[in-house]
């Protein structure tokens, strides 16, 4: 799955509210990547 430019701005915002903390795109792209995986994962099962 690829995570479009809209998508990780919005998990970018979230980030941001949630942990007060800024991250880069780079960043942001692995985390979302990593939550898409683990999502995937759970509802697998």
């Amino acid at each position: 799955m690829k995570i479009s430019e809209e998508q990780l701005e919005e998990f970018k915002k979230l980030y941001k509210k949630h942990f007060d903390k800024e991250i880069s795109d780079k960043e942001a792209l692995e985390q979302a990547t990593k939550l898409v995986q683990l999502i995937k994962i759970i509802y697998k099962k």
